[in-house]
């Protein structure tokens, strides 16, 4: 049976100051020497100088046998650990204790799980849903999961390496920022993060989560919208392709929601100097595009496919037919607060309800139909 010792953190600075202190003692020129001394490895007590790492109790009692002053270190103790403790949880003589390797990785990741669901509930349990949006939703009974499906389907990604499932939400807009970190607080069994890369000034939102990212393959069993990096496109469309059938066969309601986040979050308005107004959704993915026509179709809003030669699918998205604006903007138009990019010129930062709203007036037969 392996011997364990405890290991200790001292105050900050403390075990630095007692290597070099015993140095001096020792008159040693260069720390090499202690290793040599103590016959120990010299890239661990570099750590161990440099407090990377906690010090072994036995190691503590070894220093205090070849130099009796260090006992006056032992105030500076702040307390003592248990025997996995290095930089982190884990290490060789865990490995040694428990003989099992892989009862060593299992018990590993079970404690690390724990961790996070602790610190995870903590956040969630001091957080509430402030946003109109998504108390408007949840009010309206909209089970939140096709929204997250329909995000990762226009600015969104879910990928899978090994066993980690990130989600990961893309977009520059605080609403829209605000909204779906408020709809993964709800959904999520962790707490999601928020990073905003200080060059793009893009928002990416992402929680690493098995459990919820199995619970939308149920809804769609593809999120793949394009090539892998090093992937032909021909390889691409011979696998499978992801689908819209999860909102094509639920209610209305929830199908409009999920119209109008599709939009919200790759759709774009313009209303132009001679009164010419667009309102259409960027989509590379072929599939995806006919399978929106479908979509907007059973919302009585028709569409057509934006070709474009340049793009490798050779379309562009989908773009909705001026005469049937006007039902877009009655099942509500975009989500509320979304405003438009700096990409316009004329508009940028109008929110896009507004614009709406002006393209709707244009081209409504009556002020009195809206």
């Amino acid at each position: 049976m392996v011997k364990i010792y405890r290991r200790i953190f001292f105050k900050k600075g403390k075990q630095k100051q007692l290597f070099l202190e015993f140095m001096k003692y020792k008159h040693f020129n260069s720390r090499k020497d202690i290793s040599k001394l103590l016959k120990l490895n010299y890239s661990t007590l570099k750590k161990w100088i440099n407090e990377y790492l906690t010090l072994p109790e036995e190691i503590f009692i070894l220093l205090i046998n070849n130099f009796p002053e260090a006992e006056k270190f032992k105030k500076s103790i702040v307390k003592y650990v248990e025997s996995n403790w290095g930089s982190k949880i884990g290490g060789d003589i865990r490995k040694k204790q428990i003989g099992d390797i892989h009862k060593f990785y299992l018990k590993l990741r079970e404690k690390k799980e724990n961790m996070r669901i602790i610190q995870s509930d903590k956040k969630r349990n001091n957080f509430i849903i402030t946003d109109k949006n998504v108390l408007e939703i949840i009010k309206n009974d909209i089970d939140l999961k096709y929204l997250l499906a329909t995000y990762i389907l226009t600015d969104g990604s879910l990928t899978i390496n090994k066993n980690n499932y990130r989600l990961c939400f893309f977009t520059k807009d605080e609403s829209l920022k605000r909204f779906i970190f408020q709809v993964l607080m709800k959904e999520s069994t962790y707490a999601p993060s928020i990073y905003k890369d200080p060059k793009k000034l893009v928002y990416y939102i992402r929680v690493s989560d098995r459990i919820l990212a199995n619970k939308l393959f149920k809804l769609n069993s593809s999120y793949k919208k394009s090539p892998s990096k090093n992937e032909s496109y021909y390889n691409y469309i011979s696998s499978k392709q992801p689908s819209l059938d999860f909102i094509k066969f639920t209610d209305e309601k929830t199908r409009n929601y999920c119209i109008r986040l599709a939009f919200s979050t790759d759709g774009y308005i313009s209303l132009d100097k001679n009164k010419k107004f667009t309102l259409a959704l960027a989509c590379y993915n072929k599939t995806l595009c006919f399978e929106w026509l479908e979509v907007f179709k059973l919302s009585g809003i028709n569409s057509v496919i934006i070709n474009r030669r340049d793009s490798i699918s050779g379309v562009a998205g989908v773009r909705v037919k001026k005469e049937d604006i006007l039902k877009f903007y009655k099942i509500g138009g975009f989500i509320n607060g979304v405003k438009i990019s700096k990409k316009s010129k004329k508009y940028k930062g109008i929110e896009k309800n507004k614009l709406l709203k002006q393209v709707v007036k244009l081209g409504a037969r009556s002020l009195e139909t809206l």
